[in-house]
């Protein structure tokens, strides 16, 4: 069962007895939320110094120590493990206890499911000694003491570990970033910039759409201006009693002529 961290401390340099790491926690749950506050809760502890990795374990059934020194330790690793199993099972059930609201019902429980999956990562940080002995230690992301506990804080472990190993004076930089996958926070930022910047791009190409349409309106606007004024120009000019003139000479013309008796222009 993971733990719900209660003590995490991670140094370069070993602190006043002698130790680089160590983790405390409890195992998770109600009832162990109970018997911690009766001061028998189940813990487990992980200790490395100069010499050793320990764990110590105690539970309502007693209590276990395993000590490894450091020469034979094989491997130490680290990792973390998403509950997708649980979280698909939980969300089929509330999706079909909400059968009654159509399709709503099942989006809720895709949240649902969604949300377990991402609130309950749980990690991991082992060794293992040269007789395949295997001392781990599995605990849920938190925040203690000011510190946030995730998959960067294991990774630290791990090159602590590697320095005592290596007689290193001090652990390698690690690029934990690097090929690793993102928090949930570092995934909703992302997700969120590259939103931003689709917005961004929409409303540029918006702008650049309605300034072309601007242009044509107004270019469509005088040239049908122009030829309103060229009509007016040449349509035949209307006097007293219904007769008319030519537009050419001015002389005075018959509405059913289709020439200029003076010029001989054409008006019709």
């Amino acid at each position: 069962m993971a733990l719900v961290i209660k003590q995490w401390n991670a140094t370069e340099t070993a602190d006043q007895n002698g130790e680089f790491v160590r983790i405390h926690g409890r195992e998770a749950g109600l009832l162990s939320f109970f018997l911690s506050l009766l001061g028998v809760d189940p813990t487990t502890t992980l200790v490395v110094d100069a010499k050793s990795v320990r764990r110590e374990q105690g539970s309502l059934a007693g209590f276990e120590r395993t000590v490894t020194p450091l020469p034979q330790i094989a491997s130490a690793g680290f990792g973390y493990a998403k509950p997708w199993k649980k979280a698909a099972i939980i969300a089929v059930i509330v999706g079909a206890l909400l059968t009654f609201i159509p399709i709503i019902g099942w989006l809720i429980g895709l949240l649902v499911g969604l949300a377990y999956y991402f609130l309950n990562k749980e990690l991991f940080i082992e060794c293992r000694d040269t007789g395949s002995g295997q001392s781990r230690i599995l605990f849920k992301r938190s925040v203690i003491e000011g510190q946030n506990i995730d998959e960067r804080a294991g990774e630290r472990i791990i090159a602590i570990i590697e320095m005592l190993l290596l007689g290193a004076d001090k652990p390698r930089d690690l690029n934990v970033g690097a090929g690793a996958p993102a928090t949930t926070g570092e995934t909703l930022n992302r997700a969120a910039g590259e939103l931003a910047t689709v917005a961004e791009r929409t409303r540029q190409r918006t702008e650049a759409f309605a300034a072309q349409a601007r242009q044509m309106g107004e270019r469509a606007a005088s040239k049908v201006a122009a030829s309103l004024a060229t009509s007016a120009t040449t349509m035949p000019t209307t006097g007293d009693a219904g007769a008319t003139k030519c537009p050419q000479c001015g002389a005075a013309v018959s509405p059913d002529n289709a020439y200029c008796e003076g010029c001989g222009h054409k008006l019709k």
